[in-house]
């Protein structure tokens, strides 16, 4: 299982949230309340055409 945590300020409901879930799934929750716990599922949110992944600090090879 995974927690996060969001802080939300003086906001009373979050618009939507956006989820990159391990398996590469990219789902999204609209409407969740403020000062709440929520608890998501992957295959339960609206999927999202997932953008490519940007690589991590990788350095080109070079040639020689």
């Amino acid at each position: 299982m995974i927690y996060g945590f969001i802080c939300l300020g003086s906001a009373a409901k979050v618009d939507w949230i956006q989820i990159r879930w391990p398996s590469g799934l990219v789902e999204r929750y609209d409407k969740l309340a403020a000062d709440a716990i929520h608890t998501l599922k992957e295959e339960e949110g609206a999927a999202v055409e997932a953008a490519p992944e940007k690589s991590a600090g990788k350095a080109p090879d070079s040639a020689q």
